[in-house]
């Protein structure tokens, strides 16, 4: 195989030459993974290769010992420790010499292979020439031209292999860099940091943002810990060449040494303040973002540490400090007049400055309470009539950005003589003020409902007095502002809707605008500019928070939308269905998601009085949608409801449905579908109950290969298991023939430990969580299930193992993981057995080698403050006479 021709094949424009040489490469690496390597790493090295096919040989290179996936992941990284060490000796000697190519691409695909190999070697001890090697070229002090840019390429591999060796180290139980090796790439990048070649610099700086993460004991250290803020603070105040971007990074740094060692920044306030005040009104925007950013960052961590202090109930090493408290007199007027600096021309999408200081006001509002009141009212009192729309859009934002924080009773005086200003600005004749003063009544709604609705106003029909109120005055700019202000006003109907049901009053408000509502939602969806800033979907997002906390009294207006949605001429499922064949437009899609969605919230809504008289079209129509590939979360769920509505009179419709459900949970790459699809069985099953038993082999089959496969995503198992468990307690001894290979595998389930996973991962902690959480839930449903059935003794042998899953729940709920989701459905699981078993089980569990586990996890429970658990506690201990 000449390996150069197959490259550069690779980037070939006619399809079939592409897919020959991907297929060369892909059994080239099937038959010796070594030799492929070797080659590539040798194309990569070779000077007289062509520059794209060098690059290319470096990204396969990374890409063979690296995955996205933390699965792949794993098998990649042990594909390389596999690997006869003569091989990878030879391929890192080869990657470590094309770091000095003359070539760029060349030198910046070989620093992520470094990256990626270093990650692997450094915990194996057998890379031990790589660290010399990188610190070697770095303190090179010769002026030369290739001098200079290996040492940028040593910084730059060394900072690669800072930032994925972090990443692993959140997946993995063991360090990647310990502080040894920490202590000397800091020291290598630090002495580049304050390099007089500003690209060097620049390169050394952007590396230490990802060592940062292994600083932990230099921080602890004064002396270095100033080293470290002394070279950061010249650097942030640097002139000349690359001024602006050794400025970003520098502040970039600061910006994560807040989040990491926020305990440290006390004694450098005095100097941090001033310094980041100055970059603020600096005329780089970059800069001034990210000195914002260096406050939202200690003002996110200071509303999450008060809640922790506020509680107490969270062990935390680190308390609030209040700095920003401390600093409120010079950040928050610097803030405001920041809100000024919008851009004419900046899409919604962007993060600009004036943005980025709106989020540190919201922030600051929520630790300073009252407190940021008088300089903001001032701010937008002066400002808020401007003739400059960029005054009058600064004092809404700033209006806006500060509502969650102060007390209601400074508030209410404020927002009741606000509204008529509110009204005029969102008649004001620029865009940007008319969009950001309807986000800001959407705040309001969200923050102070109980002020805001009684200032709602009446619809036309109530009072012709009140026509012009607030929310009448919503509907009319509904109906024919922007496509930006109509999709926050979307969102401040949705919230009205969704805060209705905790003021008082507020139930009668959406009751009596419900047909106003509905009909300005609808007439909005259809304009022609619904398309734009997904207007389309905050049209139907409020329509379905709508129906679905409106009154009884709205049944008819209920019924009258139903009968839009699914046969109405312009935005009738069917109707659409029928004029727009397969294969459908993006928007036409977009179009049933919607209408499917308001349908689950109206089935769901109204149940029996919906499906006597629609069921048989709607079922056809999802039936049709499904087979047709369209498949959504909003069809799977709109059938959902609508089976749960019809409940048993679903049972003749059992076998369609599974024939059509059954492919889409073995969708396993279709992670959405597989689990709406996995949930809709388990709704099924509790619907119709033993009208799913024709069906029922084929759904356990289905279910228990799933739960067998290993390259299933893991978020679709618990609700494998649920479904399982809720088929054993509906049906009893129909279940009796699936019941030992159920058990078996929630045995095997129950088996898995924090420790099996990655330590620090807070993704693993929440999975195995939810896993308990379905195992529990499964093993309830089999024991209700062979109760009723009269058949316990499949159960019995397996009581043993679920105890023992208990005793690990107890024993991790008073260690490192308290979960009081699972100690309660362990706790009460334990009741439940002791009810199925009765004497036998209470001998078993007072017996002198398993008392201890009963003491523990009655003892455990005690200490809980739910309410739930205490109450299952004494429940089992008076079954047990304890």
């Amino acid at each position: 195989m000449d390996l150069t021709q197959v490259l550069l094949n690779c980037h070939n424009s006619v399809e079939s030459v592409r897919k020959n040489a991907e297929q060369q490469l892909q059994v080239a690496q099937e038959q010796n993974v070594g030799q492929y390597l070797t080659l590539l790493a040798e194309e990569l090295f070779n000077e007289s290769k062509p520059e794209l096919s060098r690059q290319l040989a470096g990204l396969l290179l990374k890409n063979s010992v690296s995955g996205v996936e933390p699965r792949i992941d794993i098998e990649k990284r042990g594909m390389w420790i596999s690997l006869p060490q003569n091989v990878t000796s030879k391929i890192k000697a080869l990657v470590l010499e094309s770091i000095l190519s003359p070539v760029a691409s060349v030198r910046g695909a070989s620093c992520q292979v470094i990256a990626k190999l270093g990650r692997v070697e450094l915990p194996c001890q057998r890379w031990p020439e790589l660290l010399p090697y990188l610190i070697r070229l770095v303190q090179n002090n010769s002026d030369s031209e290739m001098s200079v840019i290996y040492k940028r390429s040593s910084l730059t591999a060394l900072g690669y292999l800072c930032e994925d060796s972090k990443l692993l180290e959140n997946e993995v139980s063991s360090l990647i860099i310990t502080e040894d090796i920490s202590n000397q790439i800091l020291t290598a990048i630090v002495q580049g940091m304050s390099d007089p070649d500003s690209e060097t610099a620049l390169a050394a700086t952007k590396s230490f943002y990802y060592a940062l993460y292994f600083a932990r004991s230099n921080f602890s250290n004064e002396m270095e810990r100033n080293l470290i803020f002394q070279v950061l603070c010249t650097l942030c105040g640097t002139e000349g060449n690359k001024r602006e971007l050794l400025q970003t990074a520098a502040y970039e740094c600061l910006v994560s040494i807040a989040s990491e060692y926020y305990d440290y920044l006390g004694s450098y306030l005095s100097i941090l303040a001033p310094m980041t005040i100055k970059g603020i009104k600096g005329i780089y925007e970059p800069v001034s973002v990210c000195c914002i950013e260096f406050w939202n960052t200690i003002a996110d961590l200071e509303i999450e540490l008060s809640l922790e202090d506020e509680h107490n109930n969270i062990v935390s090493n680190t308390s609030c400090m209040h700095y920003i408290a401390q600093v409120q007199a010079m950040l928050i007027p610097v803030m405001l007049e920041t809100l000024l600096r919008q851009n004419d021309d900046d899409d919604l999408e962007s993060w600009t400055v004036a943005k980025a200081a709106g989020a540190c006001l919201t922030l600051c509002s929520q630790l300073l309470g009252d407190n940021i009141l008088e300089p903001t009212l001032g701010f937008i009192h002066s400002n808020f009539s401007h003739s400059n729309w960029h005054n009058r859009e600064a004092a809404v934002l700033a209006y806006g950005s500060i509502l969650e924080g102060p007390s209601i009773q400074k508030m209410q005086p404020i927002v009741e003589t606000s509204v008529t200003n509110l009204c005029q600005a969102l008649n004001d004749n620029v865009v940007a003020v008319r969009d950001t003063c309807a986000w800001t009544i959407g705040r309001i709604v969200t923050f102070h409902p109980t002020i805001i609705f009684p200032l709602l106003g009446y619809p036309p029909q109530q009072s012709a007095e009140h026509s012009n109120g607030l929310l009448s005055l919503l509907l009319q700019r509904l109906l024919a502002d922007d496509p930006r202000v109509c999709t926050n006003i979307c969102w401040i109907i949705h919230q009205i809707a969704e805060s209705s049901q905790h003021v008082e009053g507020g139930q009668k408000v959406v009751d009596i605008w419900f047909p106003y509502i509905v009909q300005s939602l609808l007439q909005a969806f259809k304009r022609e500019i619904s398309d734009e800033n997904n207007m389309k979907q905050a049209c139907f997002n409020a329509l379905s928070m709508i129906v679905t906390n409106s009154g009884a009294e709205n049944d008819m207006n209920l019924i009258n939308l139903a009968h839009e949605l699914i046969v109405g001429e312009e935005i009738g499922l069917q109707k659409i269905m029928e004029k727009n064949p397969i294969p459908r437009s993006e928007t036409t899609v977009l179009n049933i998601q919607l209408v499917c969605g308001a349908l689950y919230a109206l089935t769901t809504k109204l149940g029996k009085r919906l499906t006597l008289q629609y069921s048989q079209i709607l079922l056809r129509l999802y039936f049709e949608l499904l087979r047709q590939g369209g498949a959504s979360e909003e069809s799977i769920l709109s059938l959902t409801s609508l089976i749960v509505a019809m409940s048993h009179d679903f049972s003749p419709y059992v076998g369609e449905c599974i024939s059509i459900i059954i492919p889409l949970i073995q969708s396993y790459d279709e992670l959405d579908t597989c689990k709406h699809s996995i949930e809709l069985i388990g709704d099924l099953v509790r619907s119709v109950g033993k009208g799913i038993n024709p069906s029922l082999e084929v759904i356990v089959k289905t279910l228990c290969a799933l739960l067998a496969k290993n390259d299933v995503d893991r978020k679709v198992k618990p609700l494998a298991i649920v479904a399982l468990g809720d088929m054993s307690m509906n049906l009893g001894e129909d279940f009796i023939p699936y019941v030992i290979s159920v058990l078996q595998l929630f045995q095997q389930a129950s088996i898995t430990q924090y420790s099996d996973g990655p330590v620090n991962s807070e993704d693993w902690i929440e999975y195995l969580g939810e896993l308990r959480e379905s195992v529990l839930q499964g093993y309830t449903g089999i024991v209700y299930g062979m109760k009723d059935a009269k058949k316990l003794e499949i159960l019995g042998p397996y009581v043993p193992g679920i105890i023992q899953f208990i005793d690990n729940i107890v024993k991790d709920y008073s260690g490192e993981f308290p979960n009081d989701s699972n100690l309660r459905n362990a706790t009460a699981l334990v009741g439940d057995l002791i009810t199925a078993f009765n004497g036998q089980l209470i001998q078993y569990l007072l017996s002198k080698d398993k008392r201890s586990i009963l003491e523990n996890i009655c003892s455990v429970g005690e200490t809980s403050r739910n309410p739930d658990i205490i109450g299952n506690i004494k429940w089992v201990k008076k079954l047990c006479n304890i």
